[in-house]
């Protein structure tokens, strides 16, 4: 199967002054990341960077069993609150592990190029579960692999037990660390392999689509977006893997190409509005 925006295309001129440099962008030099990247430090709040931050966190975080809408995780992203019906029960470990999301994001972001390591994943897991209940959990250990076996639901793989996690996750970094130009297919075999060893005591699934996102920003590709309306079939994806790869492959290119099209629509918007608008003295104000 063809992978969704392989092929170079150049990106409007108009937008060119929000970048470092005055190169011209194309979508297989890190176009998307530079776009990120500058939303972001600029704190613009009408681009692919905010929908981004809002999307994976509600997506990812629903997949692992979150419960915030949508729009109380744009709420919480934009006014940090979280707006709630009468009589109606908010977690607050929903709540900051969206925020933390959110951290997480802008950490991967300003380090997506690059190898992988075990303390930049290890470091992931200590930004997600900062301020939570877990911290306080003497037997939780936060920030490095887990000490208790994993419990999946029926059908899942077993996961690695805490003896063998380190030796795991070493081989697993190691023969990624092999593949010279990682594809899609690749990446997503990490995913598995990843998410089989579960070498956290918690929200293994959200650091591992993270993961994903970095690796795609890092090769050049579009990233895969998650679907939570989709999480049956993701699951399941996952449980048949080795049976059967191509189903949760076709999973990841529908959530790439979907989110491709909202990256290509968020930047013509952006080159439809002229090159002032970037500028950084008409900002908008930081959140």
């Amino acid at each position: 199967m063809a992978l969704f925006y392989t092929r170079a295309r150049p990106i409007a001129r108009g937008c060119r002054n929000i970048f470092a440099d005055e190169t011209e962008v194309t979508f297989t030099d890190d176009w998307l990341l530079k776009l990120l990247l500058a939303e972001k430090r600029i704190s613009y709040s009408g681009g692919i960077y905010r929908y981004t931050q809002i999307a994976f966190a509600y997506h990812s975080c629903a997949i692992d069993g979150g419960e915030l809408t949508y729009e109380q995780v744009e709420s919480l992203y934009d006014t940090y609150t979280v707006p709630t019906q009468r009589g109606d029960i908010v977690s607050v470990g929903d709540i900051m592990t969206a925020f933390n999301h959110f951290a997480l994001f802008d950490v991967m972001l300003e380090n997506a190029k690059g190898p992988l390591a075990e303390d930049e994943i290890k470091g992931y897991h200590t930004i997600l579960k900062r301020g939570t209940i877990d911290e306080r959990r003497q037997w939780f250990t936060v920030g490095d692999y887990k000490t208790v076996p994993s419990v999946l639901g029926p059908g899942l793989a077993e996961t690695s037990p805490p003896e063998k996690t380190p030796a795991d996750m070493r081989r697993l970094l190691k023969r990624y660390a092999a593949l010279s130009a990682p594809k899609l297919e690749d990446i997503l075999d990490f995913h598995y392999r990843f998410e089989v060893i579960h070498p956290f005591q918690d929200c293994n699934g959200i650091i591992g689509r993270m993961l994903m996102y970095k690796e795609c920003l890092n090769y050049g590709l579009i990233p895969v977006m998650p679907d939570c309306g989709q999480r049956e079939l993701y699951l399941s994806g996952l449980a048949d893997y080795r049976r059967n790869k191509r189903k949760l492959f076709e999973e990841f290119a529908r959530c790439q190409t979907l989110y491709g099209e909202v990256c290509e629509a968020y930047f013509e918007k952006r080159k439809n509005a002229g090159a002032q608008r970037w500028n950084c003295r008409n900002r908008p104000p930081r959140r």
